[in-house]
C-alpha cells in the first residue's frame, strides 16, 4: 500500500447531491448531508461538506492511493489534509478491495487490537489512556482491514491520523482539544507502513449504573457486530458487495471478538484498560503455548 501525498486544484466537479440516488450519503449533524460519495466514469467522487470535493481512480491493482482535492474558499488546507487522511483513505482502500471501519486500534504484545462502538462509546478515549500506558496507537476513526486470505492474517493497515480527544477528555488528560494531521512539505511523496496482524476486537459499550465485563462474541454475532460498524463507498457494485460480504465472515472466523460493558466516567477509564490489557496479555500467551 502506498499513499500519494494529497495534491490539491481546481476539478471540473460533478452534481454530488443527497437526493442522487446513486450517491453514498453519510447524514451530518441536523439530518443535512455531511458526506456524498459517488462514482462518475473513472473516478470515485467524495465531497465533505464546507470542507473540499476530493477525486480518486476507481481501481488500483497495486493499493497505491492518488487523490486531487478542491478545498472549500478560504478552508485551512490542513484540515482538508485531515479529512483525506481520515475519511477519504479509508474508502479509498476500501473501494480497493481492503475493508473499512469506524474505530480505533492500538498495538499490544499480542497483535493489533481494535476497539469500535457507536458515537460516544469512548474509543478515542480509551485508546488515548491506552497510549499514555504505552500502547502505540494505530487508527483513529478510520480503520483499515486488510482481510487477508486463508494463508494470511487479518492485519490493520495503519495511516497517518491524530487522535480527536473531545474537549471533556482532554481536559481530564490536560492535553490539545483536537489535533489534526499535518504533513510537512519536506516529508516524502509517498506514505507506506507494513500491516499488523489483529490479534481481536472490542465492541466498546459504555453506559451508566453498570459493571465492567468483557464477554466473547460467537461468530454468528461477532459477523454482525463488524458488519455494524463497517463502511464502504458504495453498495451498488453486487460483485464488491459480495466479497465484502465474504471477507466480514472470514474475518468474524479468525479473530476474537468481545464486548467490553463498562461504566460511564472518567474515572472507569483505567479499569477499562487493564482489562484490554489483559485480553491481550492471554491472546498473547496462548499464541506462545499454541506455537510449535
Amino acid at each position: 500500500m502506498e499513499l500519494h501525498k494529497l495534491t490539491f486544484a481546481t476539478l471540473d466537479q460533478p452534481v454530488l447531491s443527497a437526493d442522487d440516488p446513486e450517491a453514498t450519503v453519510w447524514a451530518g449533524g441536523e439530518n443535512k448531508p455531511d458526506i456524498i460519495a459517488k462514482r462518475v466514469g473513472d473516478w470515485c467522487w467524495f465531497r465533505i461538506d464546507r470542507m473540499a470535493t476530493y477525486r480518486f481512480p476507481t481501481e488500483s491493482p497495486d493499493l497505491i492511493v492518488t487523490c486531487v482535492a478542491d478545498p472549500v474558499a478560504g478552508r485551512d488546507l490542513s484540515t482538508v489534509v485531515d479529512g483525506y487522511y481520515r475519511s477519504v483513505v479509508p474508502l479509498a482502500l476500501q473501494v480497493y478491495g481492503l475493508e473499512a471501519m469506524h474505530g480505533t486500534a492500538i498495538a499490544t504484545a499480542a497483535g493489533a487490537v481494535a476497539l469500535c462502538g457507536f458515537s460516544h462509546a469512548g474509543k478515542t478515549t480509551l485508546t488515548y489512556a491506552l497510549s499514555r500506558r504505552g500502547h502505540r496507537v494505530l487508527a483513529d476513526d478510520g480503520l483499515v482491514i486488510d482481510p487477508g486470505s486463508r494463508t494470511t492474517r487479518v492485519a490493520v493497515q495503519p495511516i497517518p491520523f491524530a487522535l480527536m480527544i473531545r474537549e471533556y477528555s482532554a481536559e481530564h488528560f490536560g492535553t490539545q482539544v483536537r489535533e489534526k494531521v499535518v504533513v510537512s512539505e519536506d516529508d516524502a511523496p509517498t506514505v507506506t507502513a507494513a500491516p499488523v496482524p489483529l490479534a481481536a476486537v472490542v465492541r466498546l459499550d459504555r453506559r451508566q449504573g453498570v459493571s465492567l465485563d468483557l464477554e466473547p462474541l460467537a461468530a454468528a454475532e461477532a459477523f454482525t457486530v463488524l458488519l455494524e460498524h463497517c463502511y464502504v463507498f458504495s453498495l451498488d457494485d453486487v460483485g464488491r458487495k459480495g466479497r465484502m460480504m465474504s471477507a466480514f465472515l472470514r474475518f468474524a472466523n479468525s479473530v476474537p471478538v468481545y464486548t467490553l460493558t463498562y461504566p460511564d466516567g472518567l474515572e472507569h477509564l483505567d479499569e477499562a484498560a487493564e482489562a484490554i490489557e489483559s485480553l491481550a496479555s492471554k491472546i498473547a500467551g496462548q499464541a506462545v503455548s499454541t506455537s510449535p
